[in-house]
């Protein structure tokens, strides 16, 4: 089961709301208070059931220097990792290596790439959004990740080379 957390810095009722509502596991928050207020949902806060720096660390992936912190972090904890410009490389490097890692994700979309990376996916996402109805969507998502791909067996007929060209990775086609 892959873990929904909704950061909800600064604090907005609606959004926490309908997080509780869509079936988060957590919600980012500065005050784990006011979450308590609403519901039962476990909180990421200096108050709150996971306590940054100790329980979850965010890392922001700038260069492998950064990557390699986030594993050696994943090893005492979760690990939220972002990125400036997000790509899927750094993502695939740590999922590859740790499942401990939850990635940060603005939308349903790229938090549909981060549970298909590498065929398992990230241990989770946080999703930071001003939109409730982009929580519901992100939820509706991870609601139905982990789906099974149906393979089709096929046989390599020929290989000839070709001369220089570009470089080229397929993971996954139909």
């Amino acid at each position: 089961m892959k873990r929904f957390w909704v950061d909800v810095r600064p604090w907005r009722k609606d959004l926490a709301t309908a997080a509780i509502e869509s079936g988060a596991d957590a919600l980012a928050v500065d005050d784990a208070g006011r979450v308590r207020e609403l519901g039962r949902v476990a909180t990421v806060a200096e108050n709150g059931d996971l306590v940054p720096g100790k329980d979850v660390f965010e890392v922001e992936i700038v260069d492998k220097a950064t990557e390699e912190e986030a594993l050696r972090l994943s090893r005492e904890g979760l690990v939220v990792v972002r990125t400036r410009d997000w790509t899927v490389i750094p993502l695939e490097n740590l999922v590859a290596q740790s499942d401990r890692i939850i990635a940060a994700v603005a939308s349903a979309d790229e938090a549909a790439v981060t549970l298909t990376v590498l065929e398992r996916g990230a241990a989770g996402v946080l999703l930071s959004t001003d939109d409730p109805a982009e929580v519901r969507r992100t939820a509706k998502t991870l609601a139905g990740a982990g789906r099974e791909v149906s393979l089709v067996p096929f046989e390599v007929t020929r290989i000839a080379p070709v001369g220089m060209g570009d470089r080229v990775c397929v993971d996954t086609c139909s």
